[in-house]
């Protein structure tokens, strides 16, 4: 069995040297038709969500660990849920492979985060629309701190699920294995919270 890997986040993979800032249309593009282009399953999870759309946090977002914009809510199209959804949705698992979503350090403007040291806090996803792995890093020492999701607890002795993302294979659970429609309120509750919502499962690695 493959031993875990941890998913990319910012904080690593600036040492690849292509972080960039928005405008990246390889994988930021048509953002304006997220909602149009959005399947039946996301538009039914972002109805009624109006009164999220003008929160006053500031965000950030990373894809395949290296590819950085900021998530601010604004008035025109499209709404910081629809673009969270839509950052899911295109997951393929070899062009566009992982999405990490984390908040800005309070009183830092996004063109002025250290890419080197942040974040520390992040909830992230890996793999195929169809098919991936949601991790939660919190404050916290090694063992406390870092997490697999997890929809429920189990029985399984091992994790047997493989999770295919670029390069990489990750081992999980069954009840870790995710689509894009059920990682979106995770990723929604933690734009709002820094947190993901109650009744998960959260397995502890040692990171």
């Amino acid at each position: 069995m493959a031993r875990h890997q941890r998913l990319p986040p910012r904080t690593e993979t600036s040492r690849f040297g292509i972080t960039r800032r928005p405008g990246s249309r390889d994988v930021f593009a048509a953002k304006s038709d997220v909602r149009a282009s959005l399947p039946v399953w996301g538009r039914e999870i972002l109805s009624g969500m109006t009164d999220l759309f003008d929160s006053s946090r500031v965000y950030g977002v990373t894809v395949n660990g290296h590819i950085n914009a900021e998530v601010k809510a604004r008035l025109s199209n499209p709404p910081v849920p629809n673009e969270i959804a839509g950052f899911l949705d295109r997951l393929d698992g070899t062009t566009r492979f992982s999405v990490n979503l984390w908040e800005l350090p309070e009183g830092t403007p996004f063109d002025r985060v250290k890419l080197d040291r942040w974040p520390l806090r992040y909830v992230q996803a890996a793999g195929h629309r169809d098919r991936m792995t949601v991790e939660l890093r919190r404050d916290g020492e090694p063992g406390e701190r870092h997490f697999v999701i997890g929809k429920s607890d189990t029985n399984e002795a091992e994790p047997t699920e493989e999770i295919r993302w670029d390069a990489h294979r990750t081992h999980v659970y069954e009840v870790e294995v995710f689509t894009a429609a059920e990682a979106v309120p995770l990723f929604l509750s933690y734009w709002q919270t820094n947190d993901i919502p109650q009744g998960y499962r959260l397995r502890a690695l040692d990171l």
